[in-house]
């Protein structure tokens, strides 16, 4: 029979004793409790896809210090405080197609390459795939 470790017993150890112990804040019934492992998705409202599209145009057109086709998220983030990476990515979903994203960040697709346009596709194409396999790999294994 094993002897607990004189080290550490769980059975003999209060969290809160310790000096340097995390404030305990009390549980809250789970219907109270934030998700924070599903959270809501952001919700985009149209207003939101037109102040990106004008942003990215004007973005072109050499309104700010440089002129950029591309416009990383950090900088979005910047302009727009309220605006999450996730709540970006959303509204460039939701723009209809007038939005591309890639590595170097948002274009507007009137101003984009046919190259860059292409690459975009093929990104979310594969991702479609992925996420397509990976639906079928969980039914699989769904128990019945």
């Amino acid at each position: 029979m094993s002897h607990p470790s004189p080290i550490f017993d769980p059975d003999h150890v209060r969290v809160d004793d310790h000096p340097h112990a995390p404030v305990q804040t009390p549980v809250q019934p789970p219907e109270r409790q934030l998700d924070l492992l599903n959270p809501p998705a952001p919700r985009v409202r149209a207003e939101d896809v037109v102040t990106l599209c004008v942003h990215l145009q004007r973005a072109q057109d050499g309104v700010f210090k440089q002129s950029k086709r591309w416009v990383t998220a950090r900088a979005l983030r910047d302009a727009y405080p309220a605006w999450s990476d996730r709540k970006i990515r959303a509204i460039a979903a939701a723009s209809e197609g007038q939005i591309i994203s890639g590595q170097k960040g948002y274009c507007l697709t009137a101003c984009a390459t046919n190259e860059e346009i292409r690459r975009a596709v093929a990104w979310l194409r594969s991702q479609a795939l992925k996420m397509e396999s990976r639906a079928a790999d969980i039914l699989r294994r769904q128990r019945v």
